[in-house]
């Protein structure tokens, strides 16, 4: 099981959803401290180890650090607004 971190900038995304979506996106988190590169995952190019994850119309962008076992989830946005990339 990796530890799942919230950075700051996700924790303020993840206040802004309210009922099915802000359960949704709590549940798809919950699964990635068990596998953290599923399938559905797609590694971002130019970048080591950030990934995102399509929830909906919803990306999670995050960070895997397997020495640790950390999950360091640093944004959560509509899909297709500019992405902030770290």
């Amino acid at each position: 099981m990796y530890k799942l971190i919230l950075e700051p900038s996700a924790q303020r995304d993840l206040k802004k959803f309210t009922g099915t979506v802000k359960s949704r996106i709590e549940a798809s988190l919950d699964k990635l401290k068990a596998a953290p590169r599923p399938a559905a995952a797609k590694k971002l190019v130019g970048f080591k180890e950030s990934w995102r994850l399509r929830v909906g119309d919803y990306r999670v962008l995050y960070e895997i650090s397997d020495k640790s076992r950390e999950l360091h989830i640093y944004r959560i946005e509509l899909k297709g607004k500019d992405t902030y990339i770290r």
